[in-house]
């Protein structure tokens, strides 16, 4: 259960409210006796967005980037179907204006115009363009591309595939390093295990774990956009944090500090048993002593 003046503390923060206007309105002592259910103050704090926390809001960021896109792409594209008259094919058009790319129908116009400019220019040679010279050009070019083409993929499933090698690196680092309560398994096991864990809990809290080829770490970031990171009762979530929360609360880390079991003391034993070195026997001495309190009495 939360606090209301914990919430009203961090309402007022966003709020944009001094130290001192903040302090002034949850100084009344009654406030930290009232607790808010947890899921009404992490829906509060969650929509109830400050100019900082509002830039990681999907919402907010599908919005922003709508009404940038209609101020500066559409003008470009209504430039840009000014020149589809030049390129005298319909069913090319029809596509195009369905995309809705700018960048996409930049490249695809540019490329067709290229095709359509070259087409003018050889049918203008007209006859004094050999077509055993021109077959010859267009198949060694069609050639070019072809090695072109299978050159880019060779390099592209390298980096992908150096890339899911330093990812599985960082990964199986990262999670070897917990000091895991059971050891009586192997570390590789006990990583695995945490990681689907993680993996697992980060997917049924609407979020996904990451691989940052640039920071080469592990990160915790929005579900439906990547691009956004985790935000949980309106704050960032760090991906250690989260991970070494889950794990601890699983109990599947050691604890630092256990408390040591109460001392076993054994039972007494009974006077008439003596416990004397004899090579690890006890002797009963109870005859004896009978024998020397009845010599006593008569002596």
């Amino acid at each position: 259960m939360a606090i209301l003046a914990d919430v009203l503390n961090e309402l007022g923060k966003r709020a944009k409210l001094t130290p001192q206007q903040i302090t002034d309105m949850i100084s009344n002592a009654e406030l930290t006796k009232i607790t808010v259910p947890d899921d009404v103050s992490s829906s509060i704090l969650s929509n109830l967005l400050s100019p900082e926390i509002a830039a990681y809001n999907p919402e907010v960021k599908n919005a922003i980037k709508a009404s940038l896109r209609a101020e500066l792409l559409d003008p470009v594209d209504r430039e840009m179907e000014g020149f589809l008259g030049l390129v005298e094919d319909e069913e090319f058009s029809a596509s195009w204006k369905q995309n809705k790319s700018t960048y996409d129908r930049i490249k695809t116009l540019k490329e067709k115009l290229q095709t359509a400019v070259e087409a003018k220019v050889n049918a203008a040679k007209g006859s004094g363009t050999s077509k055993e010279a021109q077959r010859q050009i267009e198949e060694l070019t069609a050639q070019i591309k072809r090695v072109e083409q299978e050159y880019q993929s060779k390099i592209q499933a390298q980096a992908n595939e150096f890339a899911q090698r330093e990812e599985g690196f960082v990964s199986d680092s990262y999670f070897g390093s917990f000091p895991y309560a059971n050891d009586k398994i192997p570390v590789s096991a006990n990583a695995k295990a945490a990681e689907y864990h993680i993996r697992d809990a980060a997917a049924k809290a609407g979020a996904k774990v990451v691989y940052n080829k640039d920071n080469r770490s592990l990160q915790i970031v929005n579900a439906n956009d990547v691009s956004l990171p985790y935000i949980q009762n309106g704050a960032p979530v760090d991906f250690n944090t989260f991970a070494t929360r889950l794990l601890a609360e699983a109990g599947m880390l050691k604890v630092n500090n256990p408390t040591p079991p109460a001392p076993q003391h054994p039972a007494p034993m009974p006077p008439q048993w003596q416990q004397q070195p004899q090579n690890g026997r006890v002797r009963d001495t109870s005859q004896l002593e009978q024998a020397i309190a009845d010599a006593s009495k008569t002596a």
